[in-house]
């Protein structure tokens, strides 16, 4: 959300990003990538909690523009942790916990 709303530091790096992406879609995205990379049983869970997020937010560009920078920041997070150990066997999880 900070390259979106530049309202804080960066955690880690920035991503260029439409003036008016909506961040709550981006996060939503970025979320739903990271959980889902971490805990592939779970995608069909994570599909519907994401589904049911993004229908709250109007359809629009700045719809679409969010969520690709969501994408966008989750492969690179991913990315920055591949070699971390981070994808060894992770504790259970509950989507909409």
């Amino acid at each position: 959300m900070v390259s979106i709303t530049h309202v804080d530091q960066p955690y880690l790096f920035t991503v260029p990003t439409p003036r008016d992406a909506w961040p709550d879609a981006a996060a939503d995205q970025a979320a739903h990538d990271v959980l889902t990379s971490l805990y592939p049983a779970a995608k069909s869970s994570l599909d519907q909690l994401l589904a049911t997020e993004l229908s709250a937010i109007p359809n629009s560009q700045r719809k679409r523009d969010g969520i690709r920078v969501g994408a966008t920041v989750a492969q690179l997070l991913i990315g920055l942790r591949a070699a971390d150990g981070f994808a060894a066997t992770p504790p259970p999880f509950t989507a909409g916990t």
